[in-house]
């Protein structure tokens, strides 16, 4: 099954309805109840925003063909939000959602971010790998929003001087970002910048 399929949307350059194809997969694919499927979901989101990228930046067109075998997401009627705003309903509940007012507290995707940074930087440096590995398995890293505050928090820690340059490369191994730093760079251009070249210096010095 091709990467759109398991998103279950036509072939797109428009990351934003990818991004909304894969938050409602979310719903219904967790990692705690199909670990492989899960991972599927995961590598075909991460697979289809690099082919949109990509297209995007070489005014490459996608043929307008019907996704074979996607499946469509059931989503209660009371969560459906017919047209999301991307930017913001990660902080404050949609009018359609019935949420307790003591069981909710919006939560900026940044706050949660630097929260999830800290706790995993106590422990990163032992072993990096194992701990990236534990990282993704989190039902809080699992929000889009969350793990792209993440990475920027990560790239601005891993341009700094003081970075170990193991660890800096472990978390461009895992990111890919010298591969995909499109996101990063739009981000964050000089902190970018002097990552890449850090990784530059570390790897010719091997």
């Amino acid at each position: 099954m091709n990467p759109w399929s398991i998103l279950g949307i036509r072939a797109t350059g428009d990351e934003r309805e990818i991004k909304r194809a894969y938050a409602a997969r979310l719903k219904v694919t967790r990692p705690e109840d199909d670990p492989q499927a899960f991972q599927e979901l995961r590598d075909a989101y991460e697979a289809v925003l690099k082919m949109a990228r990509f297209a995007n930046e070489h005014g490459a067109q996608f043929d307008d063909e019907e996704v074979e075998d996607a499946q469509p997401v059931y989503v209660a009627a009371y969560e459906w939000d017919p047209e999301p705003d991307l930017e913001s309903d990660l902080e404050m509940p949609a009018p359609q959602q019935y949420v307790a007012a003591w069981e909710f507290e919006p939560v900026a995707p940044m706050t949660e971010a630097r929260r999830i940074w800290a706790e995993f930087l106590t422990a990163a440096h032992r072993d990096t790998a194992l701990q990236l590995r534990q990282l993704e398995a989190r039902p809080d890293f699992l929000d889009l929003e969350v793990r792209e505050c993440f990475e920027l928090c990560a790239v601005q820690y891993c341009a700094g001087e003081g970075c170990d340059d193991a660890f800096r490369m472990a978390l461009a191994e895992h990111f890919q970002w010298e591969s995909n730093y499109a996101f990063i760079y739009r981000e964050m251009p000089e902190e970018t910048a002097q990552m890449m070249g850090r990784l530059h210096d570390y790897r010719h010095a091997e």
